[in-house]
């Protein structure tokens, strides 16, 4: 029987568009779950794409060219603070095909390790625990289980949705929680 692990990573990516070689992330967002504990340090970074933000991805994200050139720092260091951040826990997130192919593009052109953490799509687990539903949209899972969804398309905050769509699907599948 699966379990879920005493301490893991739930991260989020948002993006210029949708493919790793030509775009380029813009925010990386993380949880930190040590089930053993009530609170869960969080990370959140913008990172400085080689070009503009458009306005289609500043009406998506809500992360705006003003954000980025106040606060985001290269993609260089914003890979080394997350990487530093993960340790080696395991690695959710909600489309984790998507996400792991914007990191492994980055660390490919930084010359950086890439990600070797083991990985957990909580997307195939939703989609695992309810076949029946409609649409395995985050939001549209959100929804249907009374989860907030405001900040839609930030990464910290769809990481948060991810965590409570992980667990719940865990739960909805029968995974034991693992023991220490």
């Amino acid at each position: 029987m699966p379990k879920i692990p005493d301490r893991f990573v739930v991260f989020d990516l948002e993006t210029t568009g949708l493919s790793p070689s030509k775009n380029d992330i813009i925010e990386i967002g993380a949880i930190k779950v040590d089930l053993a504990n009530s609170t869960h340090p969080g990370f959140k970074m913008l990172v400085r794409p080689k070009g503009r933000v458009s306005a289609r991805i500043s009406q998506l994200t809500g992360i705006t060219q003003s954000m980025i050139d106040a606060d985001g720092v290269p993609l260089a260091n914003a890979i080394a603070d997350f990487s530093s951040f993960c340790e080696r826990l395991p690695l959710v997130s909600f489309n984790a095909s998507f996400d792991r192919r914007f990191l492994y593009s980055a660390c490919e052109r930084l010359e950086h390790p890439h990600f070797k953490h083991r990985s957990i799509c909580a997307l195939q687990m939703a989609r695992k625990a309810w076949p029946y539903r409609p649409s395995h949209r985050l939001t549209d899972l959100c929804l249907a289980a009374g989860i907030s969804v405001a900040d839609e398309h930030r990464a910290l905050a769809d990481c948060e949705r991810a965590l409570r769509i992980f667990v719940l699907s865990a739960m909805a599948l029968g995974w034991e929680f693992k023991q220490r």
